[in-house]
């Protein structure tokens, strides 16, 4: 199971936005998830699972501000669409799940979210 992801927030135009906080954004939620599949692929046989967890966010931006980390988790979405066609042919079986909101260190349910 792949499971990363960091959530930062910020408007589109705001000139006060941490690029790096970004960059990073897409190297954990993106990058991360395709460095693990590429290395699971090294392992796995026939009959092996892959599941990514992503987020409903891919599907649509609940609220202003969290375009970016809505867009990385379609990244993984459509990552994994394309894993299912490489890999289908060697019997793996690649899947996004994608829930909504979970209270977690980074989502509490007081709504002070969690930068990173």
């Amino acid at each position: 199971m792949n499971n990363a992801g960091v959530f930062v927030t910020g408007m589109v135009g705001d000139t006060s936005l941490d690029t790096a906080k970004l960059d990073r954004q897409l190297a954990v939620n993106v990058g991360g998830v395709a460095a693990a599949v590429r290395e699971a692929v090294k392992v796995i046989g026939p009959g092996g699972r892959i599941i990514t967890i992503g987020s409903g966010a891919a599907d649509g931006v609940p609220f202003p501000g969290v375009a970016d980390y809505a867009a990385t988790k379609a990244a993984v979405a459509a990552y994994s669409r394309g894993w299912a066609r490489d890999l289908g042919s060697k019997g793996i079986t690649v899947n996004t799940v994608q829930p909504g909101p979970i209270e977690t260190d980074m989502n509490p349910d007081n709504g002070d979210l969690l930068e990173p």
